[in-house]
């Protein structure tokens, strides 16, 4: 079954937040095919020897009862257990996560 491309209501408030908390956003809600909407990048603290090193998470956005489809749930499986996948429904949540996320990668990179 094919479902229709479409942005969710709260598309452009969770993604303002997500702007507004200093995050970049690759918007890919056109794609389909269970990639998730967003990929939202910020660049770490540390820098190695082979350049600058970046946080990247998958945001799959989702109105209130909006649920995941098909190939999203593939994508949801590899990606969140490696806390870089996050289901969005609210702003304030989402941008919580994310910098939760974030915290947690500075951390991980530092002890390298």
């Amino acid at each position: 079954m094919r479902y229709r491309l479409r942005r969710d209501l709260n598309d452009a408030e969770i993604t303002k937040a997500i702007k507004e908390a200093g995050f970049s956003v690759i918007d890919l809600t056109s794609v389909g095919k269970g990639i998730p909407d967003k990929l939202v990048i910020k660049p770490l603290p540390q820098v190695t020897d082979w350049g600058q090193v970046f946080f990247a998470c998958w945001v799959e956005i989702k109105s209130k009862r909006g649920k995941l489809q098909g190939d999203q749930y593939v994508f949801k499986a590899i990606f969140e257990p490696r806390g870089e996948w996050i289901e969005a429904r609210d702003p304030h949540e989402t941008v919580t996560a994310l910098m939760e996320r974030y915290t947690e990668q500075i951390k991980q990179e530092s002890m390298r």
